[in-house]
């Protein structure tokens, strides 16, 4: 059985040295349950990774990523994460090789698939185990996007750092809460919001307070949700991811 991301880390991590010997390094691979890759210090290339960090870029093999450097995802993957990712993510590294301490950080970017991923992300520097040098960076990345509600993820749309096309958004997001087939119109960001507070069975004048709308404006963004599919909107509700 797969032990959690934190649980596992406990038993594996050198409080004291702030390292991780390259040993484990099969082990945390085969085991975690979060994002896991290791880069080359030298040259920045992607020595291993597990299947849950492959599908973020859209992978299915190890082989897809293994020799590509951060600046080859950036190729594809700018248009998710942002232009000034890969500056940060290089700068964070070089601390962490450095003075070989770990560095947590909590991130937020779309997949390849425009999903909206939250994660906390933890690089470990890893030493060899007889020159006591630091060789590789080890990055664990817990997903925590289901820490928020759905309301909540919508609003991190708008918080990357892309510039994002308001239509690409709602398409995206309904595509993944899993009701982009019950429309035949896309809803607004403000219809959407009104059907999010729904699921929480929030009555209309709470969904108006909450969302700081008049009760006429709650009661019009229901009226064109209705307008903009075939299906009862609480049919809908049950179908939505949570």
């Amino acid at each position: 059985m797969k032990l959690k991301f934190f649980k596992q880390l406990s038993m594996i991590f050198d409080n004291k040295r702030q390292v991780i010997s390259l040993k484990l390094i099969d082990d945390i691979l085969l085991s975690i349950d979060a994002s896991v890759h290791v880069k080359d210090i030298k040259t920045g290339k992607y020595l291993d990774s597990n299947d849950e960090n492959l599908k973020k870029f859209g992978f299915t093999k190890v082989e897809q990523i293994r020799g590509l450097t951060i600046l080859d995802l950036n190729n594809f993957m700018e248009n998710k994460w942002g232009r000034n990712l890969v500056q940060e993510i290089e700068y964070m590294e070089c601390l962490v090789a450095e003075h070989q301490k770990k560095m947590t950080e909590k991130r937020c970017f779309l997949t390849a698939k425009n999903r909206i991923f939250v994660h906390k992300m933890i690089k470990i520097p890893l030493v060899t185990p007889t020159k006591n040098k630091v060789c590789g960076i080890l990055t664990i990345s817990d997903d925590i996007t289901n820490h928020y509600d759905l309301i909540s993820l919508l609003a991190f749309y708008k918080k990357l750092p892309l510039n994002l096309d308001k239509k690409f958004m709602i398409e995206s997001f309904l595509s993944y809460i899993g009701i982009s087939s019950f429309f035949h119109e896309l809803p607004t960001e403000s219809e959407l919001k009104v059907l999010l507070a729904k699921q929480k069975n929030f009555s209309s004048k709470r969904i108006a307070n909450t969302l700081n709308l008049s009760f006429r404006t709650v009661q019009k963004h229901i009226e064109n949700l209705k307008k903009k599919t075939s299906f009862d909107l609480y049919h809908i509700i049950a179908n939505m991811r949570k």
